[in-house]
C-alpha cells in the first residue's frame, strides 16, 4: 500500500479526469510536521531564540499574520518519547510511545513498522477509506514504515507513503521543502483525502549538517510556505478547508545553547528537545486563542480522529476538547498496560488530567509518585522467594533542563512491599524481566534511555543486569551493547542465567535487520559477568526465521526451563503473516536446534508469549476478527479461546486471567480455561 512516486509523477495528468472523481467535503484532518523546529523560532512569546536574537511569535511573522489569527497556538506542546524523527511521527500516528526508531531502509525484514494500529488504519477500515485519501507526503525515507502497523491484516487498510525523490539524483529524496506543499496541493485538487500528514525533513536536515545559518534559513522558508499553503486551501477549495483540522507541529525540538551540543543535535531527554511547536486550525478552534494544557503528540491521533468520526483504540492520548465540535465524540477505548504475575497485578489507570495522564496501581493501591505527568509500563514478577513490580514515569520539572524518565519499582522479599526507586535513567521502552538466583533477585533490562536504534555515547545502549537484596538495595550493573534493544526475557539455568532480547544487527545495513539475541552471564556475590565467547562477542546465538518466514522481523522472546530442556518462543512478522515459533535447547541453553513454527491463527505482536511448564500461550486473531488465547504443549496443535473482543491488552497464562479492555478508571477481564 505505499506508493515511491517522484514529484512529477504527483504533478502530471489528465487534471479533469481527477476532478471527476474527487469526494464530497467532509471533515477531514492534516498534520504538518515542521521537522525538528524548537518552540522558540516559532510559536514562543517570552523565549528568545538564540540563533535569531527574537522570541518565535516575532521571527516567524507571516505564520503568526496569516495563521495565528484562525488558530489555537500551544506555545510549548511535548514529545514525552523518543525525541527522533521516526519515534516522534509514530507518536503522532498511534497515539502511543511505540517501540520505534529511525529504521528506514527495506532490507533484511522490511521496513520498521509501529506495533500499535495507525491513524491511516484504523481511518480507512472504520470509514471504507480508498488508499490515497489516507496519505502520507515526505521527503525522508525515515517514515516510509509508519503507514502500517505490524497488526494482523493491517497490510489491507495501510495508507499511501508518497517520497518525493529528487530529480536531479537518482533514488535520493528530494532536499527541498517546497515540494512538500505542492504535493499537498496536489493530493488536495485530486482526492481531497479525509487524512493527510505532511513531512517537512529539510529543516532538520540543515539544523544537523548545514551551515550556522541554514537551520533558522529553513524555518524562514517554512514562515512562507505554510501561510501560502493556507491561502491555496481557501482559494483553491474552501469548503474543504472549512471541515479541515490542521495540526502545524514539530516531531521533536533540538538542544539548546546552555546545552553541551547546542542547537545541531537532538534526541536525548532535553527540555529543548521535549519542547515543540503547535497550532491547531479547524472549524470548531477558538480563533486567535492559546492553549494552557500540558498537551503532547500523543493527543493529535484522539483530536483527529474525533474530528473526523472514527476511533483509536489503542491510543493512550487525550483528545483535545477545546479544539473540537461540541457534537464530536471522542474515542473512550483508550487502551491502558497491564502486568500480571501469579499473584497479582500492576496496571496503569489511564486519567482524563493533561496534567497528570496515567497512574501505576499494584495491588490496589496507587504506588506511582504524585506530580508525574505520566506513570505507566507496568511489569509484574512472582519468584520463589521474592514479588517485583516495576513501571516507569515522567515528571515535567519548568525550572530544569532535563526531563528523563525514571524507573520505579516495589519489591516484596517476605516482609512487605518496600520502595526500590531504580538506580539507572530509563527510556520510554524500559522494561525489566526478572528472576531469581544465588539466592538473589536479579533484573535484565533493556537499557536505552534516549529510545535510539544506534549505540549511542560510549556504546551506551544495551542490556543491563542488576542484583537487589534486602539488605544491600540495587547491586552494580553489568552491561553489553546491543541496538535497539527491547523486551528482555531471562530465567535461571545451571550453567547461570539465560536471557533474550530483541535487538538489531551492526554495520551499514544489517541494523535494519531484526533478531533475537540470546546470552548468558554468570552471578557471583550480588556481581553478573556476561560470557565471552573468546572473540569479543557474547551470543549464545542470534536467532532469525528465514527457515519457517523469509525475511521475517523477530521480536518479543519467551524463555522457559523444564530440567535442562530450555525452549525459546519468538514473534515473528512480514509485511502480511504473525507468527509464534519456537526454538528447543537439550542443555540448558548452551546449543539450540532450528526453530518450529506453532501459531495457526495471526499472531497480536504487541503481547509477549508466555510459557506454563512447557505449555506456551500467545494471543491471535481469528478469521472473524475476534482477539483469542491460544495455547500448544510441547509442540502440539495450537488450541485457540476466543475473549469476547476485538481486543486483547493483557494475559495471566498461569492464572487464565485475560484483559480484554485496559482503559479508564477499570480493566475488564474473563477466565479462560487451560
Amino acid at each position: 500500500m505505499r506508493t515511491y512516486a517522484p514529484l512529477i509523477l504527483l504533478l502530471t495528468g489528465c487534471q479533469d479526469c481527477r476532478h471527476e472523481v474527487r469526494p464530497e467535503a467532509k471533515p477531514s484532518a492534516m498534520i504538518l510536521v515542521l521537522d525538528g523546529v524548537r518552540s522558540e523560532e516559532l510559536t514562543s512569546d517570552d523565549r528568545v531564540s538564540d540563533l535569531t536574537g527574537v522570541p518565535g511569535q516575532t521571527y516567524a511573522s507571516e505564520i503568526w499574520e496569516t495563521l495565528a489569527p484562525h488558530a489555537a497556538t500551544l506555545r510549548a506542546a511535548l514529545n514525552p518519547g523518543a525525541t527522533i524523527t521516526a519515534p516522534g511521527h509514530a507518536q503522532m500516528v498511534t497515539g502511543r510511545i511505540d517501540p520505534y526508531a529511525n529504521f528506514a531502509l527495506s532490507n533484511g525484514p522490511g521496513l520498521y513498522r509501529p506495533e500499535y494500529t495507525t491513524i491511516f488504519e484504523e481511518a480507512r477500515s472504520q470509514l471504507g477509506l480508498a488508499a490515497d485519501e489516507a496519505v502520507f507526503i515526505g521527503n525522508t525515507e525515515l517514515l516510509q514504515g509508519e503507514v502500517q502497523s505490524i497488526q494482523p491484516g493491517s497490510a489491507a487498510s495501510a495508507g499511501t507513503y508518497t517520497l518525493l525523490y529528487d530529480p536531479d539524483k537518482a533514488n535520493a529524496p528530494i532536499n527541498d521543502d517546497d515540494p512538500i506543499v505542492e504535493a499537498i496541493e496536489t493530493a488536495v485538487r485530486d482526492r481531497r483525502p479525509r487524512l493527510l500528514v505532511a513531512n517537512f525533513h529539510d529543516v532538520d536536515r540543515a539544523g544537523h549538517y548545514g551551515a550556522g545559518d541554514a537551520y533558522i534559513k529553513d524555518v524562514k522558508k517554512l514562515d512562507g510556505l505554510l501561510p501560502r499553503l493556507w491561502t491555496w486551501l481557501g482559494e483553491a477549495d474552501p469548503e474543504y478547508r472549512d471541515q479541515l483540522m490542521i495540526f502545524v507541529v514539530a516531531d521533536h525540538g533540538r538542544h539548546r545553547h546552555e546545552n553541551d551540543e547546542g542547537w545541531h543535535n537532538h534526541g536525548d531527554s532535553c527540555s529543548g528537545c521535549r519542547e515543540i511547536p503547535m497550532m491547531i486550525l479547524g472549524p470548531a478552534v477558538d480563533e486567535g486563542s492559546f492553549l494552557n494544557g500540558n498537551w503532547t503528540l500523543l493527543d493529535l491521533a484522539p483530536t483527529l480522529a474525533a474530528h473526523i468520526g472514527f476511533d483509536v483504540p489503542w491510543a493512550q492520548g487525550l483528545p483535545i476538547d477545546e479544539v473540537l465540535d461540541a457534537n464530536a465524540v471522542a474515542s473512550t477505548a483508550r487502551s491502558g498496560d497491564v502486568a500480571l504475575s501469579r499473584d497479582g497485578a500492576a496496571w496503569t489507570r489511564l486519567l482524563a488530567d493533561d496534567n497528570a495522564r496515567d497512574e501505576v496501581i499494584v495491588d490496589g493501591e496507587v504506588v506511582s509518585t504524585p506530580g508525574a505527568m505520566f506513570a505507566e509500563g507496568p511489569t509484574a514478577f512472582t519468584g520463589p522467594t521474592t514479588r517485583v513490580a516495576c513501571w516507569r514515569e515522567l515528571t515535567i520539572l519548568l525550572d530544569t533542563l532535563y526531563w528523563p524518565w525514571t524507573g520505579m519499582c516495589r519489591i516484596d522479599a517476605g516482609a512487605g512491599w518496600v520502595d526500590a526507586a531504580f538506580p539507572d535513567e530509563v527510556g520510554p521502552n524500559w522494561s525489566p524481566a526478572f528472576t531469581e538466583a544465588d539466592g538473589q533477585l536479579w533484573a535484565i533490562y533493556n537499557q536505552n534511555p534516549d529510545g535510539i536504534g544506534e549505540l549511542g555515547v560510549d556504546d551506551n545502549v544495551g542490556l543491563r543486569i542488576r542484583s537487589w537484596s534486602s539488605a544491600e538495595g540495587w547491586g552494580p550493573a553489568a552491561s553489553a551493547a546491543a541496538y535497539f534493544p527491547t523486551d528482555p526475557s531471562a530465567i535461571t539455568t545451571p550453567n547461570g542465567l539465560l536471557m533474550a532480547f530483541g535487538t538489531n544487527d551492526a554495520g551499514d545495513d544489517a541494523r535494519y535487520t531484526r533478531h533475537v539475541r540470546v546470552m548468558r552471564a554468570s552471578t557471583l556475590e550480588g556481581q553478573a559477568t556476561f560470557a565471552s565467547n573468546g572473540d569479543g562477542t557474547n551470543s549464545v546465538v542470534d536467532i532469525d526465521l528465514n527457515e519457517i518466514l523469509d525475511g521475517a522481523r523477530v521480536e518479543r522472546p519467551a524463555l522457559t526451563l523444564t530440567g535442562t530442556r530450555a525452549q525459546l518462543a519468538v514473534i515473528g512478522t512480514t509485511e502480511t503473516e504473525n507468527i509464534v515459533a519456537v526454538l528447543s535447547s537439550e542443555d540448558a541453553g548452551e546449543t539450540w536446534g532450528a526453530p518450529v513454527l506453532v501459531s495457526t491463527d495471526p499472531v497480536l505482536p504487541h503481547l509477549s508469549p508466555q510459557w506454563v511448564g512447557e505449555t506456551l500461550y500467545w494471543g491471535a486473531v481469528a478469521p472473524e476478527g475476534e482477539a483469542e488465547l491460544c495455547r500448544s504443549e510441547a509442540g502440539s496443535p495450537a488450541i485457540c479461546e476466543g475473549v469476547g473482543s476485538t481486543r486483547l491488552d493483557s494475559y495471566s497464562a498461569s492464572t487464565g486471567t485475560v484483559v480484554i479492555d485496559a482503559g479508564v478508571a477499570e480493566w475488564t477481564r474473563t477466565t479462560l480455561s487451560r
